[in-house]
């Protein structure tokens, strides 16, 4: 196999470290738990290389929000509101998380108010954000692949015996 994985493991690995820039630039931090959660992964098949990155399920909201008119899971607000310190008392943070709940049924995600949060005025879309700012890197290391495929066979393109080439 061409050696090419590690060219595309740093590509996994820097696409993980800016995902958790944005990510942080959006104002998408409780825990850390999204963010930490981000691993690259290369596995190969057959003569295919597979960039996975993988993370926390909830990150398809954070990443895309979530539509008005139905309500949100009163139970994990709750846990985000005593997570944050927003209220420490049960009965205060569970007041605190329906509030919240009303405004996301009300509005989705991100609400009006979520906006003061951010760093860079996007709330929405980290990882279409992060691909197209690296679309040029994504391309230039998939046609890098491509350059050492053609090398490599062009290495092993041998004439045998009786004059006919063969890949070897």
């Amino acid at each position: 196999m061409i050696q090419f994985k590690e060219d595309v493991e740093q590509l996994g690995e820097d696409l993980v470290k800016a995902l958790r820039e944005e990510l942080l630039m959006q104002g998408h931090k409780a825990t850390g738990k999204l963010s930490e959660s981000f691993k690259s992964k290369v596995s190969m098949s057959g003569d295919s290389i597979i960039l996975t990155i993988e993370g926390e399920d909830y990150g398809k909201y954070v990443d895309s929000g979530r539509r008005a008119g139905k309500m949100p899971p009163i139970q994990a607000i709750f846990n985000w509101v005593k997570t944050k310190g927003i209220a420490s008392a049960d009965k205060k943070a569970r007041s605190i998380a329906f509030a919240i709940a009303t405004a996301i049924a009300r509005e989705g995600i991100p609400t009006r108010g979520a906006y003061r949060h951010t760093k860079n005025g996007r709330r929405k879309n980290f990882i279409k954000f992060v691909l197209n700012q690296n679309k040029d890197r994504i391309e230039s290391t998939v046609k890098l692949f491509g350059e050492k495929a053609i090398q490599t066979i062009t290495e092993r393109i041998k004439p045998n015996t009786d004059g006919v080439y063969s890949l070897r």
